[in-house]
C-alpha cells in the first residue's frame, strides 16, 4: 500500500510529476545560462534598452533616457539587435509557468 502512496497522488502519478518538475527546473536553468552568456555580448546601448524595457518601459519613455536622447526608432533597433524579442518570450514564459 505505501509503495502505492508513494507514486500515486490523488490518481496522479508521482514519478511522472516530479520527472516533469526536473525538466522545468532544467529549462529554467538553461534558459537563464542563455540569458546571463548573452548579456555578456550587449553593447552599453543594448544593456541600458533592454534593462529599460525590463522594467516595463515602452520604447518612447526609454529613448529619452539615453544620452544623447534618441527616437523611438532607435531604440527599436537596438532591442532587435540585441534579440530582445526572443528575450521577453522566454521571461514572459517564465512568468507564466514559473
Amino acid at each position: 500500500m505505501s509503495q502505492i502512496l508513494l507514486f500515486r497522488l490523488e490518481g496522479t502519478n508521482y514519478l511522472d510529476f516530479l520527472i516533469n518538475i526536473l525538466h522545468i527546473k532544467h529549462f529554467y536553468n538553461s534558459t537563464t545560462k542563455l540569458f546571463v552568456n548573452l548579456l555578456k555580448y550587449f553593447t552599453g546601448k543594448q544593456s541600458l534598452v533592454v534593462f529599460s524595457a525590463l522594467t516595463a518601459l515602452s520604447q518612447a519613455e526609454i529613448a529619452p533616457l539615453r544620452k544623447p536622447t534618441v527616437i523611438q526608432q532607435m531604440v527599436s533597433r537596438h532591442l532587435k539587435s540585441a534579440g530582445w524579442y526572443a528575450i521577453k518570450d522566454a521571461v514572459e514564459f517564465y512568468e507564466h509557468n514559473a
